[in-house]
């Protein structure tokens, strides 16, 4: 069932921007980068889509009554490491005006 969930999540996520669905010329859906270039046959999300499986599992196999305080513990975690990495970012502006990104760590 938790495999069947994450087929089913992954065939309707809509792709993080930028990446887009293609087919290779065996009719393969891969999935590209416009950004990078980088190509890749596993749908960008899938890590993170595998990990919330994990979660669901670990969660369905506790009594009722502690699955909240599971549930609770893995979203503040999340949450403290999306804060994390959401201020290694910062903003530069390019002198066209247009807003850019940058990487505090690996200057990207």
């Amino acid at each position: 069932p938790v495999l069947h969930f994450l087929c089913d999540a992954l065939s309707e996520a809509l792709l993080p921007v930028p990446w887009v669905m293609l087919r290779d010329a065996h009719g393969r859906v891969c999935f590209a980068n416009q950004a990078t270039g980088v190509a890749e046959w596993n749908h960008p999300l899938e890590p993170s889509l595998r990990e919330l499986a994990g979660a669901v599992r670990v969660c369905l196999t506790l009594p009722p009554a502690l699955r909240k305080s599971c549930i609770s513990s893995l979203h503040e975690t999340w949450e403290r490491e999306a804060r994390s990495e959401f201020t290694k970012w910062y903003s530069v502006k390019h002198e066209s005006g247009k807003a850019y990104y940058c990487h505090r760590e690996t200057r990207e």
